[in-house]
């Protein structure tokens, strides 16, 4: 008999795929941080969620998804029919300040995680952005003002539109993000004298309440080992 939790339904298929060791991780996986792929909105801290699995090659992605999003079901592909935007991506702009001074951050955070089984044994559940992030060169950072020590070979292009929100092109060649984003006061020339601004990367740091992303909640996702960041070198541009 595997282990029940209620308001977690997962359906005869997916047990199938799923061994006994793993299901016992899904049922056991909080869901306070948890957001349906599908809506995007928080799902309820007790359920009832569905458990959707989507399989590509050797990777199972785990979704915990609304009862009335999707059905408990095993997909085919990465990003399945209806799960389009499992790995939406949002990006905002602050500064920060340092042991040296200010500091220019960009935060790339996740709305909806996805969970990775890599079919191996004794393996775990495995939040799937940040194990690209850190794929990547990102690195997990203990406290906020603790300073990447890894550059990435990338470079951010902001495009200067003459409106409040730059567009911004982050390594065009395998593109991490690309959109608008809303450059506040003196940001700009914190990066050209540092010749560079922090990137941070994870999921769930804007209050579920507000939409609001605060300093306080970044500082909260590093202690809890859930915040990544590296160093990224920035261009500027005007558009034509």
């Amino acid at each position: 008999m595997s282990p029940k939790a209620p308001g977690i339904h997962m359906s005869e298929q997916v047990r199938e795929v799923l061994d006994a060791e793993m299901i016992r991780h899904v049922l056991a996986a909080p869901l306070a941080r948890a957001r349906c792929p599908v809506c995007r909105r928080p799902v309820p801290r007790t359920g009832p969620v569905n458990v959707v699995v989507s399989i590509s090659g050797p990777h199972q992605d785990i979704y915990f998804a609304h009862r009335w999003c999707a059905p408990s079901a095993v997909m085919a592909g990465r990003h399945p029919v209806g799960l389009a935007g499992a790995t939406g991506m949002t990006m905002t702009a602050l500064l920060m300040q340092d042991d040296t001074g200010l500091l220019a951050g960009l935060v790339a955070e996740r709305k909806s995680p996805a969970y990775l089984h890599p079919l191996a044994p004794g393996a775990g559940l495995t939040d799937v952005g940040m194990a690209d992030a850190l794929a990547r060169g990102f690195e997990l950072l203990a406290r906020l003002d603790d300073v990447p020590g890894v550059e990435l070979d990338w470079l951010a292009t902001v495009t200067d539109t003459g409106a409040e929100a730059c567009q911004l092109v982050i390594d065009p060649t395998t593109l991490f993000y690309e959109g608008a984003v809303l450059i506040p006061p003196g940001w700009r020339e914190v990066a050209a004298r540092r010749g560079w601004c922090v990137l941070y990367t994870g999921t769930g740091f804007s209050d579920p309440a507000t939409g609001d992303l605060t300093v306080e909640r970044l500082e909260a996702a590093a202690a809890a080992g859930t915040l990544a960041g590296a160093r990224l070198r920035i261009t500027w541009t005007t558009a034509r």
